[in-house]
């Protein structure tokens, strides 16, 4: 009778995991009914390393700190603390720019594609974020001055973080 039940439990357990949407899968999820906010040909790809945004004249590193490669597969990407973050940025000479910097968070936010999710970026023109997709921000909270804020882009929202944990880093140059 125990083996029964057992067997039920798993059959229901693998019929809940495939009804499940592709959640880390690799496939992002896009909804036709809501308007796109990041699409194509909203930037340019400078074909060096460098996107830039048409609408808010920003120029991003496309892939993120410590891949490279049009696909933004080559290396590993790289888990730092806020304050390796900004000396990652400080210390970047990139496609003839060291003007590099961590975005603030208005500015990392332009990046969200809203119709999207598992990422919500454009994925054509920023490949491979790696889950669970939290990128850094210049932009330390006014009451709490342990935290900074963090976009996730996995489900394109917007998390508070200490200081010394680790995350991702996608920087930025102009603007400010």
């Amino acid at each position: 009778m125990g083996d029964k039940i057992m067997d039920n439990y798993f059959r229901i357990g693998v019929v809940l995991l495939l009804c499940l949407p592709a959640y880390g899968a690799g496939a992002q999820d896009c909804r036709a009914t809501i308007a796109p906010s990041a699409e194509d040909n909203r930037y340019t790809d400078h074909s060096d390393g460098t996107i830039t945004d048409g609408e808010t004249r920003l120029m991003w590193k496309k892939c993120s700190q410590g891949f490279t490669g049009d696909d933004c597969m080559t290396g590993s990407e790289d888990s730092l603390n806020w304050q390796q973050a900004l000396q990652a940025a400080e210390d970047e000479d990139f496609a003839s720019y060291s003007d590099w910097r961590l975005p603030n968070i208005n500015e990392l936010t332009s990046l969200i594609e809203v119709s999207c999710i598992y990422p919500a970026i454009n994925e054509t023109l920023f490949p491979n974020l790696i889950e669970p997709s939290v990128y850094w921000s210049s932009s330390p909270t006014v009451y709490n001055s342990d935290l900074v804020s963090a976009i996730v882009f996995h489900e394109g929202g917007e998390e508070n973080l200490f200081k010394d944990s680790a995350h991702s880093v996608r920087l930025v140059r102009g603007g400010e």
